[in-house]
């Protein structure tokens, strides 16, 4: 498929595919409306269903390394979300196992991690959040994954030390609009950073690494 005669309309069609995979992910299976529920549960069946077919995600991960090769920004949040998403729904009892194979084909490619400290050093705002997103999905799928994020990924990154750093910022932003000191907003880079930085924390105790 990925044939560089027919890659522009391929690329194309995947990113069509992309948009209607990125609305099934965004759903609430255990949500308290019946009908909600049950929709969500027809909308993920069809995703499970696909996770079946590719089990590593062969041609969401190409998106991705073609969204990474051409820099095409219109999806680089986006692409990013959906494999967030797609470990997210996947983390159940009956399908983590695939979510242990996404976050695997994502943590043993060097590229990918590459992919990853580029989003999270490119100071677009949903970018790095969703690529934080990302890492905490990551983070929750299982103790060996755990184990595996911690070793390989780079905690030196010059970046995380900007998002420590974010707090202040936003703090004084919010100061001066309101003229009281403000804490971070839900959904700041602050907010992001500390949801990836704490669960990777209370994993790493819990599990005694």
């Amino acid at each position: 498929m990925w044939t560089r005669s027919g890659a522009a309309l391929n690329s194309f069609l995947d990113i069509l595919g992309l948009k209607r995979l990125r609305q099934q992910l965004n759903v609430r299976p255990n949500s308290s409306d019946p009908i909600e529920s049950a929709q969500a549960t027809r909308s993920l069946a069809v995703v499970y269903e696909y996770v079946e077919e590719s089990q590593e995600c062969t041609q969401l991960l190409k998106i991705w390394e073609w969204q990474q090769q051409h820099d095409v920004r219109k999806i680089e949040a986006s692409i990013v979300e959906v494999l967030s998403k797609l470990i997210h729904q996947c983390n159940t009892a009956l399908h983590r196992t695939h979510a242990m194979k996404i976050t695997r084909s994502i943590l043993q490619n060097q590229g990918r991690m590459t992919a990853i400290y580029k989003n999270l050093s490119c100071g677009r705002l949903s970018t790095v959040q969703a690529t934080l997103r990302l890492l905490t999905a990551m983070n929750h799928v299982h103790q060996s994954t755990t184990r595996e994020l911690k070793d390989g990924f780079n905690f030196g990154l010059k970046v995380l030390s900007k998002l420590k750093n974010q707090r202040r910022k936003e703090g004084e932003e919010a100061s001066n609009k309101t003229g009281t000191l403000c804490p971070c907003r839900p959904g700041s880079l602050w907010s992001s950073y500390c949801l990836i930085s704490l669960a990777f924390i209370r994993l790493i105790r819990s599990r005694g690494y």
